[in-house]
């Protein structure tokens, strides 16, 4: 097959949960046989593929104007005229709605195939209107998203909870198919004394001050804390230095490469998450791969965390500071609830397992479309 792929920005200059997944499929897809292009945003359309030495072809598109997605549209001719170079058998597309809803029209006035992904609970339901300067903007994107949806042959969700949130909120049906992740080796021996990790872009939504609070309550103790992650605004950067500065048990690496980013998460005991809510995050499937159990304030996607036992959600940083402190006197049970998470991590997000499901599904929509 001609598999398209349409993601907001590349794999190979920026880390995200998207991205991450994208780029995994795709090498997929490629081990297999498979063609495959890839559009991205970036300075200039662009007048042909780049060649890639993995093997797949890279076009670009204009960014839109001051990153306003519905903006994409003065941009239109050249998407199109993109998405028709790349000419796919069938589409996928995945990300926070970057395109608007253009790459869900190309395909539905040249009949081919779009297939998209869900990446985060707030994807599952109409954007919310704002009441000021840019309500213009907030009223396009609530049309243009509904459309989106509408002009997809298939739309896939990360769990069952946004199975079930997409239909009740939005009236859209969907195929549950959870990221996937490559299964790495072992043996994956802990540091001691226990090492605690966090690993999250520094925003609000993620709440690295949160994390920050459990390090403080273990202050004098023999426990070591380390969180990385890229800094999204000055402010945040400049509160979060000046947080840093007065503690000592943890270290703060900035950005670091996925590569890193598993290194340091497979050394750690235990993974801390500590934002508001998350899609499915790849960092779980991470730590489980490499038998590090999740500790988390609120993100449990379909309560996988205490159904498998392979993790604890806690609800406010008091209770997380107790299970964190109960499960380090432990040891036991650690070792249980890691064994208990590579297993299910590879079970049900081995990346061949996942990436053969996409190709089935794929195939099954390219031959409704020759029909």
């Amino acid at each position: 097959m001609k598999i398209g792929m349409a993601l907001g920005l590349y794999f190979g200059d920026h880390v995200g949960g998207a991205e991450v997944q994208t780029s995994y499929l795709v090498s997929h897809f490629l081990r297999f046989g498979h063609e495959v292009s890839l559009v991205h945003f970036g300075k200039e359309n662009s007048e042909g593929p780049v060649e890639e030495s993995g093997g797949f072809s890279r076009y670009q598109v204009r960014l839109p104007w001051r990153d306003i997605k519905s903006t994409s549209y003065l941009n239109r001719r050249s998407i199109f005229r993109t998405l028709d170079m790349m000419s796919p058998d069938v589409l996928y597309q995945r990300g926070d709605f970057h395109f608007s809803d253009l790459v869900s029209s190309w395909g539905h006035r040249r009949k081919v195939p779009v297939v998209s992904a869900v990446s985060m609970e707030r994807h599952c339901h109409p954007d919310r209107v704002r009441l000021n300067h840019m309500l213009p903007f907030s009223l396009a994107d609530r049309f243009l998203k509904r459309r989106y949806y509408r002009w997809s042959d298939l739309i896939l969700t990360q769990t069952e909870h946004q199975r079930r949130m997409l239909k009740e909120r939005m009236g859209f049906d969907s195929v549950v198919v959870p990221n996937g992740h490559p299964v790495p080796r072992g043996p994956f021996p802990k540091e001691e004394p226990p090492l605690i990790s966090w690993v999250a872009n520094i925003k609000p939504i993620k709440r690295p001050f949160e994390f920050l609070e459990v390090c403080r309550a273990f202050e004098g103790e023999d426990v070591r804390f380390v969180m990385a992650g890229r800094r999204d605004t000055a402010s945040y950067q400049t509160e979060l230095d000046a947080s840093l500065e007065r503690m000592r048990n943890v270290e703060y690496l900035g950005e670091v490469k996925p590569d890193r980013a598993n290194e340091i998460i497979g050394r750690s005991t235990l993974f801390v998450n500590t934002s508001e809510s998350e899609g499915f995050s790849n960092t779980y499937i991470q730590a489980w791969m490499r038998e590090t159990p999740v500790i988390t304030l609120s993100a449990d996607p379909d309560g996988i965390l205490e159904r498998e036992g392979i993790g604890k959600r806690t609800d406010t940083v008091e209770n997380m500071i107790s299970v964190i402190r109960s499960l380090l006197g432990d040891t036991a049970r650690l070792r249980d609830m890691g064994a208990r998470a590579r297993e299910y991590a590879k079970k049900e997000h081995d990346i061949d397992v996942i990436g053969n499901r996409h190709l089935e599904l794929f195939r099954k929509l390219v031959s409704e479309k020759e029909v």
